[in-house]
This record gives structure tokens, C-alpha cells and sequence, in this order.
């Protein structure tokens, strides 16, 4: 027997707005005691249950039963099995005082015939909760199936995006409604088995995916130089001599020249930027002649 443990949620039914089973609060029991004032709810309650007893939606706002360990949901109550009865406002005013008055709807029916109309409505009840368990079978294997179709191809696509990722490639975002459309496209046209590659025609393919066009090269500008303007500086250097370049002060005096080159060294090695006899600054082109 199936078993009504909680109403989860209540969304825009009668005054409830937005009510949640709190956590703290039991399970209902084999009894069950629901007291309020007036207007806080309890008939509201009352209908949520007529309804799944009834098989039909509800007129207005959004329900969650718990049975058993199952969320049914409002919109779900007309295919619900769980057999159950509800004896409020509304059934009274239905089966005891029609409103706007009437016959008074039959409650017993006696004889054989009704009997046998309820072996068959027995028989029904019976496989229709058979029914119901196979739908909810095929819809947890659909549900399933569905779920490794959607990791199929979104692994699928990254791999083929990781594959032919390139500058300004159409890949570069693929992903798996891409890999949906090509699928279906293939399907769609009817031999599929044609587009398997071997391992020869998938490596050609790469390569003339990965062989992208290159940047044109500039055209290279070689600039001669003049050769007459070289000829005429390497003639004067080679009509230069060591002679020609001696300073005569220090050609004529060999003691002041051996000063000199002796403070030429001194100051080469202390990379002294001034005369160390005067503290002067000394000239560059003079440093160049000596």
C-alpha cells in the first residue's frame, strides 16, 4: 500500500504562497490530526488531496505530494495509482447537497451486474498501476539514455575541437549542438557508413587542415653600396704610413716621448678621464693622436 508522507510544496493554493515541508516537521502517520482557525489552510489542504484522489489537476497553483519516496507533482496527479479518500466541503456539497439542487447522486449501486463492473473496475485499477509502473520504467530508461547522449556528444565535440583547433577556425568554438546538427546530417543523408575514415585518409585530412596559408613575404631591397666611394677611402688608407702620423715634438725629443708613452699607459690603466699631472680634462682627439 502507498503512502502519503508529506505535502513538499504548496505554491499559490489558497493561502499558502510558497509553503515548504519544514525539515523539523514529522512525516504524516497512520493518524493524523490538522487543526487551524478559520482560513489558515486546512481546506486548501483538503482539495490538494481531493485532487489526487480524483485524478485531476489543480484548478489553480502548483502542488508536490510526497508518496512513498516519490515527488508527484500537481500537473502529474491524473496519472497517479495511490488510492485515496477524501471526505470534505467539496464531497458534500457533490454527493449529499448538490448545489443548485437536483437528484441526490447515487452512492450504492446493488446487484450483479454492478458487481461485475467492479471486478472489471478492480481489474483496471489493477493494470493501470501496472501501466504506470512501466511508464515510469521507460521514463527513467529514456531519462537515462538521454543523459549518455548528451555526455556521447559533448565529449565528442571537445575532442574534435581539441583536434582541429586553429587561428580562424570554424572549430574553435564547437560544441555539442555542432556535433548534433553534423550527426543528424550524415543520418539524414542516408549512408552514414560512408563517412567512417581509416587511419591513411583521417592523417591526410589533418594535414590539410593544419597547412594554412602563409603571410606573403616582403619583397627583399638590397642596397648596394658605392663602390667608387669605398675604392677612394681604402686608396687613402693604404697611402697612409706609421711616419705619416708621428707627432714630430715627440719624434725629436726621446724623452719626452718616452714620458708620454709611459702617462699614456698610466692613464689607459686607471681609465682616468682627466690629466693626472694638471687635473685638466683631456681632449679626446689629443688621446687619438698619441
Amino acid at each position: 500500500m502507498r503512502l502519503i508522507r508529506q505535502i513538499s510544496r504548496l505554491r499559490d493554493c489558497g493561502v499558502f504562497r510558497d509553503f515548504t515541508w519544514p525539515p523539523d516537521l514529522p512525516d504524516f502517520g497512520r493518524y493524523n490530526l490538522i487543526y487551524g482557525w478559520n482560513w489558515t489552510g486546512k481546506t486548501t489542504l483538503s482539495r490538494v488531496l481531493r485532487s489526487l484522489e480524483l485524478h485531476k489537476e489543480l484548478t489553480s497553483g502548483e502542488a508536490i505530494v510526497l508518496i512513498d519516496d516519490t515527488d508527484v507533482r500537481s500537473e502529474n496527479f491524473p496519472q497517479s495509482t495511490v488510492q485515496i479518500r477524501v471526505f470534505n466541503r467539496d464531497f458534500i456539497s457533490e454527493s449529499v447537497f448538490p448545489v443548485g439542487g437536483g437528484d441526490l447522486p447515487p452512492i450504492f449501486v446493488i446487484g450483479n451486474e454492478s458487481v461485475e463492473k467492479q471486478k472489471e473496475v478492480e481489474r483496471l485499477k489493477a493494470e493501470l498501476e501496472k501501466k504506470h509502473d512501466e511508464f515510469n520504467k521507460a521514463t527513467a530508461e529514456k531519462e537515462q539514455a538521454q543523459r549518455a547522449l548528451d555526455n556521447h556528444c559533448i565529449n565528442r565535440a571537445r575532442l574534435i575541437k581539441d583536434i582541429l583547433r586553429l587561428q580562424g577556425s570554424k572549430y574553435n568554438d564547437y560544441n555539442k549542438g555542432d556535433y548534433q546538427a553534423d550527426a543528424q546530417q550524415m543520418v539524414n543523408n542516408g549512408n552514414a557508413a560512408s563517412y567512417r575514415l581509416n587511419h591513411q585518409e583521417r592523417e591526410a585530412l589533418l594535414t590539410r587542415h593544419r597547412t594554412s596559408k602563409k603571410n606573403k613575404l616582403q619583397e627583399v631591397v638590397n642596397r648596394f653600396p658605392q663602390l667608387q666611394e669605398l675604392a677612394d677611402k681604402v686608396a687613402a688608407l693604404l697611402r697612409k704610413t706609421v711616419l705619416s702620423a708621428t707627432i714630430a715634438t715627440l719624434k725629436d725629443d726621446s724623452s719626452l716621448s718616452e714620458w708620454t708613452r709611459q702617462g699614456l699607459l698610466l692613464h689607459k690603466e686607471r681609465r682616468s678621464e682627466t690629466c693626472l699631472f694638471c687635473q685638466q680634462p683631456l681632449p679626446q682627439n689629443r688621446l687619438e693622436e698619441l
